[in-house]
């Protein structure tokens, strides 16, 4: 059957921004106004040996699948949701293509009328043949704004600072800009050679700051996102045939998984600077004891997936366990050896503030001297939930003694976890985001918008009556027979999971 490749959510307020004077509902690829219409987009892209297929779900209305609709016949390993040209972000004017833009001609431009446009939201999708696909997340889902056989195999696609960077199996990046009338440069890309050592594995990409992390091997090399020079590169393991699968930047940190490997690891986001080490197995053996305390403990967990939500790290395993660990907020020391982790949260008697402080007006002026209640600009709200940016960098640590186990889980990996923000069309038009801060017309209320954490992968389990199929899973994976497959007990057809874990 199919499985499940790779995942990406769409930003909503982005969406929204595409479409101005409407309010978009997403049916069959069609545009049309709405009263209210949820916004959490999906695009799920499965495969089988010869067929890769897209399928578009929206994480607020379980079990619909708004649509479906193949790409190619090679596997896409990567995909990546991009907005939508913004004319006044100064980071995306700094980024334009200074190339000629080309008249086109009168047969071209008849083609571009048949299409979306670039300048809106797209989704960018890569195959291991090396070919880029590109289509609208706005409107016509189905049909291809763009599609191009770059010099090697995709492994990563990443959207920062008005530029799209494409990761490819060579070792190089292909960089994309726009023209200044918003529309994509697609024939002017740059290419810049990360590393020259081909026999090594190229997995992953993301943007951390203003640098862009590629992961090849055990190394990290880090590329400016503007300038597009090398800042250096570090090893994030000691065992050379070490393979990066996913990255995570989160505050000042990010979180590192390995192939094969359940032990995730924390790196500073600019010194570069190793901070926690996470094994999760062990987290999975307390909970998770079947059998003898002995079989369980040999279990093994590797992490397959990670995303953030809520103030915690969640981590998708290749066994089909979720697992959720808040984060921590310990001090970090400079030192001149690196950096020095305190891990008691309470500092000469003073609680480490949140990165965000969630309190009411009253409770905010319960906290704050009078020169600080001085220097407030206040904002006329009755009671309303309001955020307030912590001055100290948030460091992601990750505490491990209140680590949480998802009684859902599947049969085998975990393929995609992904963070999907969501509001109706209606609460995207009337509230506007200010810092952080959602506020309603006349600044009367506060209304934060909707979150979900969607998992995909094969098979469902519930853990609470699961005694016999983990038995079963632990059997197959130690290679003993006598016991039914997994197959038998629980069907292998593809399942996404989602929590709602807006608060």
């Amino acid at each position: 059957g199919a499985k499940i490749l790779c995942t990406t959510s769409i930003n909503p307020a982005t969406f929204l921004s595409d479409c101005p004077g409407s309010l978009p509902i997403l049916k069959g690829s069609e545009l049309s106004s709405s009263d209210e219409t949820s916004m959490s987009l999906v695009w799920i892209c499965t495969g089988t040996e010869n067929l890769t297929k897209v399928n578009i779900l929206d994480a607020a209305a379980v079990g619909e699948v708004l649509e479906t609709f193949a790409v190619c016949s090679s596997s896409i390993d990567c995909i990546c949701s991009v907005p939508g040209f913004d004319d006044k972000d100064p980071d995306v004017l700094s980024s334009l293509s200074t190339k000629i833009q080309k008249s086109p001609t009168s047969e071209v431009k008849r083609a571009l009328k048949e299409r979306p446009s670039s300048t809106l939201s797209t989704v960018w999708m890569g195959s291991d043949s090396g070919v880029l696909y590109v289509h609208s997340a706005v409107t016509q889902w189905k049909k291809c704004i763009h599609a191009d056989k770059l010099p090697s195999g995709i492994k990563a696609i990443v959207y920062s600072k008005g530029k799209v960077f494409i990761l490819m199996q060579n070792g190089s990046v292909a960089v994309f800009l726009r023209f200044p009338d918003g529309q994509w440069d697609w024939d002017n890309y740059d290419i810049v050679l990360v590393s020259q050592k081909k026999t090594l594995p190229v997995t992953t990409m993301i943007p951390v700051k203003y640098n862009i992390w590629c992961a090849i091997g055990n190394t990290i090399h880090v590329l400016h996102s503007h300038h597009l020079h090398s800042e250096g590169t570090f090893t994030v393991h000691a065992w050379k045939q070490a393979e990066v699968s996913q990255m995570l930047c989160v505050g000042e940190g990010v979180w590192v998984a390995f192939k094969h490997d359940s032990v995730l690891r924390l790196f500073h986001a600019t010194s570069f600077t190793h901070m926690q080490d996470l094994d999760v197995a062990p987290s999975i053996h307390k909970i998770l004891v079947f059998g003898s305390e002995k079989r369980s403990s040999q279990m093994p967990v590797p992490v397959s997936c990670i995303t953030a939500a809520q103030n915690s790290l969640w981590v998708g395993t290749e066994n089909g366990i979720l697992l959720n660990f808040p984060f921590s907020h310990p001090t970090m020391v400079a030192v001149e050896t690196g950096w020095e982790v305190i891990k008691n949260a309470e500092v000469a008697g003073e609680l480490v503030p949140e990165p965000f402080d969630v309190r009411t007006e009253e409770a905010l002026d319960a906290s704050m001297s009078v020169d600080e209640k001085s220097n407030v600009d206040r904002t006329p709200l009755t009671s309303s939930p309001i955020r307030r940016k912590s001055s100290q960098p948030f460091n992601p640590f990750c505490n491990i003694d209140q680590v949480q186990l998802s009684i859902h889980c599947h049969v085998n990996s975990v393929q995609g976890l992904v963070c999907v923000p969501g509001m109706s069309s209606n609460d995207l038009a009337a509230y506007e985001p200010l810092g952080g801060v959602y506020i309603g017309p006349g600044e009367e209320a506060a209304v934060k918008p909707t979150l979900f954490v969607l998992s995909c992968g094969e098979g469902h389990l519930d853990l609470r009556t699961a005694d016999k199929v983990m038995q079963t899973i632990h059997a197959q994976e130690t290679g003993k027979s006598g016991l039914p497959s997994a197959a038998s007990v629980i069907s292998e057809k593809n399942y996404v999971m989602i929590w709602d874990v807006t608060v």
